[in-house]
């Protein structure tokens, strides 16, 4: 898988596994989303947690249909 991944939120860890993490909108703080086997399924658990941060207008790595 890419290590160059273009997905918001998603990032390889140096063990080869993939992190999710968001920032908090109001807070700047990081939010731990956890840790996926591929940078697919991270993007994901990222734009769960964007949705309920910042609502349904918030930019997504996938389309919420």
């Amino acid at each position: 898988e890419n290590e160059n991944c273009t997905y918001k939120g998603a990032r390889k860890s140096p063990v080869g596994k993939w992190i999710a993490e968001i920032r908090h909108p109001k807070h700047a703080i990081r939010i731990w989303l956890g840790t996926y086997e591929n940078s697919h399924d991270a993007a994901l658990a990222y734009d769960a947690a964007a949705q309920k941060l910042s609502g349904a207008d918030t930019k997504l790595n996938f389309s919420a249909t």
